[in-house]
């Protein structure tokens, strides 16, 4: 079951990339609950959290809190991209994917290159809740795996 939950994970990501090259983070999003990928009523969470989590981002529910959340994340980048570095089963519910991010902020028009860490909960072979960590090792401490 956990493996199935990794695999889960990894095709989300890959209808997530997919809408950020198309510029369309609710037609994936649609496509994720269609393929019974996600829940529609999914927890996004972002918020800073004691600074652990990423400033600027808000916590938001469903389909309009998944594009707020990705265009939170997406929008002060021009040619942003994001490649899984590692994706983890943490226990029988969660997976943490690191993630590699990689863009040119569009106002200092600096380098930006950073690894962040997401921790995911499925129920019934769907993510529920996504919590994001500016972090990886946040994450890891999230489900257990690191003091």
């Amino acid at each position: 079951m956990s493996q199935e939950n990794v695999e889960i994970v990894r095709r989300t990501f890959e209808i997530a990339q997919e809408g950020l090259r198309r510029g369309d983070h609710g037609a994936a999003f649609d496509e994720g609950v269609r393929e019974g990928l996600v829940a529609s009523n999914v927890d996004w969470r972002g918020g800073a959290r004691g600074g652990i989590g990423v400033a600027g981002l808000l916590d938001s529910t469903g389909r309009d809190g998944y594009v707020e959340f990705m265009r939170g994340f997406t929008e002060d980048f021009d040619d942003l991209t994001m490649e899984p570095e590692h994706i983890i089963d943490a226990d029988s519910d969660r997976v943490v994917m690191m993630t590699r991010l990689c863009g040119t902020g569009k106002g200092s028009r600096a380098r930006v290159e950073m690894v962040t860490g997401t921790v995911y909960t499925l129920e019934a072979h769907r993510i529920v809740r996504v919590v994001q960590f500016i972090e990886p090792n946040h994450a890891l401490k999230a489900v257990g795996l690191r003091e």
